[in-house]
């Protein structure tokens, strides 16, 4: 369970995944003529069995990069860019009625972020979904690197996994100069991306170049960390004696002692 899965979206919809406009079909896109006229996302059902716009959720953890405007296109949109192992996924949600999301914001999967609405270049309620799959998606629609999003649902809710990001250095940021044989605790602020929670079985563990004279792991969870939440861990350290530049890597191990 500590490796990343494949990528994979959830149900970005509080109601059933009902797809009613799908990849790739034609469009008329007077706002963009020079483009593909091929629809770039999927449309999906969003109004519940009184016609009433349901709830938008993000369909995977990331970052909002942006919440904007866009007449012509989307309307309001919320984007989140999804960094998955050494990919990069973007998600678009458009002709959103309002947005809850901020820029900047981090998201869990299924965390709201809007209201299903109908602005924009759009003709009765609905949520459009756009998914690139940044240097590896198709050219010249209206949003570049897209990728058709309906193989990437997982129903199921999809499969756990544990996932740890490196936010701020809290104290002694890369670059510190030290003096040879001092010692100094390094803490690092982290965050819970994956869909465990942290326990105090889970410990920070040495995964590579020099320990500085640290233990081979550390046990750094006082307090259960749920997804999304921040903490901090710390190492106690010795200086090396030899100058230069010295560089150690570290990395989250769950109960069963697997790093992720």
């Amino acid at each position: 369970m500590a490796s990343l899965p494949d990528f994979f979206l959830i149900n970005p919809t509080a109601w059933n995944f009902i797809v009613w406009d799908r990849f790739n079909v034609p469009r008329n896109y007077t706002f963009a003529p020079t483009k593909l006229q091929k629809h770039e996302g999927i449309d999906l059902r969003a109004t519940d069995d009184h016609n009433n716009p349901v709830t938008v959720f993000a369909a995977q953890r990331g970052i909002v990069d942006k919440v904007g405007y866009s007449a012509g296109g989307y309307g309001n949109y919320v984007r989140i860019v999804h960094k998955w192992g050494d990919q990069t996924y973007v998600t678009w949600y458009g002709h959103l009625s309002s947005t809850t999301a901020l820029a900047g914001q981090f998201v869990l999967a299924g965390q709201k972020i809007g209201i299903a609405g109908t602005t924009g270049f759009s003709t009765g309620v609905h949520l459009h979904l756009t998914l690139q799959h940044i240097g590896h998606g198709l050219s010249n629609y209206v949003v570049a690197d897209v990728v058709d999003p309906e193989p990437y649902f997982r129903l199921d809710g999809g499969p756990e996994f544990e996932e740890a990001w490196f936010v701020n250095d809290i104290t002694i940021p890369d670059g510190t100069k030290l003096t040879p044989g001092e010692t100094f605790v390094k803490t690092w602020q982290i965050r819970n991306t994956g869909t465990t929670t942290w326990t105090n079985q889970y410990t920070l563990g040495h995964a590579g170049d020099e320990k500085m004279g640290a233990a081979d792991a550390i046990s750094v969870i006082t307090d259960q960390v749920r997804p999304g939440q921040l903490t901090n861990v710390s190492v106690n350290f010795i200086a090396p004696t030899t100058p230069g530049k010295h560089v150690t890597t570290w990395m989250m191990c769950n109960a069963a002692n697997d790093p992720f």
